[in-house]
């Protein structure tokens, strides 16, 4: 995935299982975007505004954090 990124990120999940639960939170906690997506998808950012968005990825009891940047 592009970081910063523009209208889409690609979101790569590790190799073996189904798909992850995608939440995009502003700084403030306030969910912006929640989906359930496939390693290699693209992940949609029209209507996010721009700024630091926290991006988490959950699958299989399994939970990664990352800082994304919106342009």
């Amino acid at each position: 995935f592009p970081n910063p990124a523009g209208d889409a990120v690609t979101i790569d999940l590790p190799s073996g299982a189904g798909p992850g639960l995608v939440t995009l939170r502003s700084l403030s906690g306030r969910v912006l975007l929640e989906a359930t997506i496939s390693s290699g998808q693209d992940l949609p950012l029209r209507g996010v505004a721009p700024g630091l968005i926290m991006l988490t990825v959950q699958r299989e009891g399994q939970r990664w954090h990352h800082r994304l940047i919106k342009r």
